[in-house]
């Protein structure tokens, strides 16, 4: 949803799915951003998406922001199958979140019920250990068992991560078909009113949305 980042997302590989690589700022990380192993991507600025995910810390290159009827792909893990998706971005719901030190331990996630709707980035936490991922602006939009993650750098096209999810106790597990097939499993906590993330199993930063 690092979908997002830790959805902590992906960090993406190659970026090869939809989207077109632009140069840009560097308006943060995504939640979804870290959690499985990928090489960095070709193109410009380091933003990615709340679901871009890479444990090794690789960046996502380049911006994903071109509609893809045509990049329907195979999802492996979680509710799996393959899935036509739109990779068109949508708008943003919130501005641009400063990241704030946290001390202590993160709070463990404690997974509930994702509410279909957008939801805004309105908060990340910066636990010891964890890096800062910078100013973001992001948007998550959950509807009928699908998530996109909508990065907005500072400049260029904005960085989308998405596909179908499952959840199972404290765990997302997102199947991106957009930019790349990918299955990306992150913590996660949600109610009625917001959502939380964690960007990556094991991660110390914490991305809080707020739903719209």
């Amino acid at each position: 949803m690092r979908l997002i980042s830790t959805l902590p997302i992906l960090t993406l590989l190659g970026l090869l799915g939809c989207g077109s690589s632009s140069g840009g700022g560097t308006t943060g990380g995504g939640s979804m951003q870290s959690s499985t192993t990928g090489s960095a991507g070709g193109g410009g600025g380091s933003g990615g998406g709340s679901t871009s995910s890479s444990t090794t810390g690789s960046s996502v290159g380049g911006s994903s922001s071109v509609s893809s009827a045509s990049s329907s792909s195979a999802a492996s893990g979680g509710t799996g199958g393959s899935d036509s998706f739109d990779c068109t971005a949508v708008a943003s719901a919130g501005s641009i979140v400063t990241p704030a030190t946290a001390s202590g331990q993160p709070p463990a996630m404690t997974g509930g019920t994702i509410v279909d709707g957008t939801y805004a980035l309105i908060k990340i936490d910066v636990y010891p250990g964890a890096s800062d991922p910078g100013p973001t602006e992001q948007t998550i939009v959950f509807q009928s068992g699908h998530v996109k993650e909508v990065t907005f750098p500072s400049s260029g096209s904005p960085n989308i991560i998405g596909g179908p999810y499952g959840a199972s106790g404290t765990t997302i597990t997102i199947n991106a078909v957009c930019p790349v097939a990918l299955s990306i499993p992150l913590p996660y906590t949600a109610n009625e009113t917001s959502f939380q993330l964690v960007s990556g199993t094991g991660s110390s930063l914490i991305y809080t949305y707020e739903k719209k």
